[in-house]
């Protein structure tokens, strides 16, 4: 198993942006009296955030933003890939 995660806060003008994410790698396995194989897989999950609350003077209240979500060998099924775009709303209630 191999996982690692990343932050990148950025500006752009006045307006704050973030760049995160989260990526691993998960090995095969055999499984014991010969029922098979969960096949390695890897996910990947990279966002692209921009600081809503910024404009209103209140930063870090509301974020929009895109996630793409990258799953190879989904759950260790042979085969099985997922490649979806996703629209991300986060309120942080303070």
């Amino acid at each position: 198993m191999f996982d690692i995660s990343w932050l990148k806060v950025f500006n752009i003008g006045s307006q704050s942006f973030s760049f995160m994410g989260h990526a691993e790698y998960i090995s095969s396995v055999e499984l014991d009296y010969d029922t098979g194989t969960i096949e390695a897989w890897i996910l990947a999950q990279p966002q692209l955030v921009w600081d809503v609350g910024n404009l209103f003077k209140s930063p870090g209240w509301l974020h929009m933003g895109v996630e793409l979500q990258y799953w190879s060998n989904k759950l260790g099924v042979s085969g099985q890939h997922e490649f979806r775009p996703e629209f991300l709303v986060v309120w942080r209630m303070q």
